[in-house]
Formats: structure tokens, C-alpha cells, sequence
């Protein structure tokens, strides 16, 4: 598996990879977890896509499990409202609900 992906939240430690046919895989940890231990989490079938171009050219991972959905997005180019050190956002919606929304950092 190839690495496409890693950053934490002030929970987890996200990684996602692929096999290189287009099939991503979510693996997360609690921290203080490490990588080397068996995920808590993981993901088997997600979906990368693009948005923006050039500069802002950035990529949008995202993982189902039953009704529960993890959208891993890059920051691309943005309004500097994002924290300091952020990469990324991680999104979680449920049933199509919006739960909670978490900041990705290195």
C-alpha cells in the first residue's frame, strides 16, 4: 500500500493509503496509539476526488461505514480562518447529518 495521507486530530491519528487501483483504505488510532498497533478503525473501500486547480488544486477522501461517513479534506486555498498549523479537515456525518467536524494537523 502506497501512503496518500497522514495528519492527527487531538484524538486520532488518521492514515489512508492505497493499493494503487483507485482503492483507498481509512485507518485511524486513538491516541496516544501508535501506527505500528492494530487500528481501532478501519475503512476498506473510499473514494478520492479533486477540487480546485493549480495552487488550489486539492484532494477529498472520503470512507462509508453503514450510515456514518469520513470525509478527509485538504485545505487547498483558503480564507485563513483555519487553525494555524491545520492541513486538513475531517468531517463526520451520520445518516446524512452533520456530527462533528475536526482539524488535521502533521
Amino acid at each position: 500500500h502506497k501512503i496518500r495521507f497522514i495528519c492527527q486530530t487531538p484524538k486520532h491519528r488518521i492514515l489512508i493509503d492505497s493499493n494503487g487501483s483507485e482503492n483507498y483504505r481509512y485507518r485511524a488510532w486513538i491516541r496516544p496509539h501508535s501506527g505500528t498497533d492494530k487500528p481501532d478503525m478501519e475503512i476498506d473501500t473510499g473514494t478520492e476526488t479533486s477540487e480546485g486547480s493549480d495552487m488550489c488544486g486539492h484532494s477529498i477522501w472520503t470512507f462509508k461505514n453503514g450510515k456514518t461517513v469520513y470525509s478527509i479534506e485538504e485545505l487547498g486555498c483558503t480564507d485563513g480562518s483555519e487553525p494555524k498549523d491545520a492541513i486538513a479537515s475531517l468531517g463526520i456525518t451520520i445518516a446524512g447529518k452533520p456530527v462533528e467536524t475536526l482539524w488535521c494537523y502533521q
